[in-house]
């Protein structure tokens, strides 16, 4: 069993290097890349200001005046340490970082951490008693290789670079939560996948749902103060440089833009 295990995990390991060497999609790793030293550089909280350059050429480090960052902000806290950890080794601010292949591998390594930890949690879910038979449950890492060897999830996740991967780890940790009567931890979670991506919403009734067949009111009561307090520390950096209307327009707006 475990010589089987190591084998489709170095199968795994060998699958993902070999995708995420590649360029992926370029326009989305150049914004990427440049979310991530406006970020690194600048602070989390300035990644709205300005619209940045409209032109899709790489960019070196000189030429950014702006970030053209169209997401929630939670993935700003991910990317800033990236983009200050790739000025660190390229102090030359001349060189050409839209067009490097080292910064378009170092962005995917969020999306590979979510899916290593989602695969982690489906395995932790997959082992409790009672998901599977007696003789099922020794195959609990099953779900864990069904979803890093998905075909969605490699062009996803490790090609293109998207970094879908950190909402479904938070959504599936919200569920996993809060059916252990844990309501606002597990909203908590659920704050984090919306403020990671707006595809998380569909989500929140069948978390609601969960939270009241869980915990009845005093659940979804809980859960909802969680939720509020997660928002609020996530979005604390811009209302106290004064930027918290400027965050939630344009977060609505380009929610607007790309229905």
């Amino acid at each position: 069993m475990r010589t089987r295990i190591g084998i489709l995990l170095l199968l795994v390991f060998l699958v993902r290097v070999s995708l995420m060497i590649l360029p992926g999609y370029p326009p989305d790793l150049q914004g990427y890349k440049l979310w991530a030293i406006v970020a690194g550089l600048g602070g989390i909280h300035t990644v709205y200001d300005r619209p940045g350059t409209p032109e899709a050429g790489p960019l070196t480090l000189a030429d950014v005046n702006g970030s053209r960052y169209d997401y929630p902000p939670l993935y700003a806290y991910l990317l800033a340490p990236l983009g200050r950890f790739y000025v660190c080794i390229t102090p030359d601010r001349g060189s050409r970082f839209a067009s490097s292949y080292l910064f378009s591998l170092i962005v995917k390594l969020p999306p590979l951490l979510f899916d290593i930890l989602t695969a982690i949690l489906l395995t932790l879910l997959a082992r409790r008693p009672g998901f599977w038979n007696s003789r099922g449950a020794n195959v609990a890492w099953l779900p864990a290789f069904l979803y890093l060897l998905h075909p969605a999830v490699l062009f996803d996740s490790a090609y293109w670079g998207q970094p879908d991967s950190v909402m479904i780890f938070l959504s599936l940790l919200a569920l996993a939560l809060i059916l252990g009567n844990r309501s606002a931890l597990g909203w908590a979670s659920a704050a984090l996948a919306c403020l990671m991506k707006p595809l998380a919403a569909p989500f929140l009734p069948l978390l609601a749902v969960a939270t009241w067949h869980r915990s009845g009111w005093s659940g979804l009561a809980r859960g909802a103060v969680g939720g509020l307090l997660t928002s609020l520390a996530v979005y604390l950096p811009f209302i106290a440089t004064g930027r918290g209307k400027l965050a939630f327009t344009r977060l609505t707006s380009d929610l607007n833009a790309m229905p």
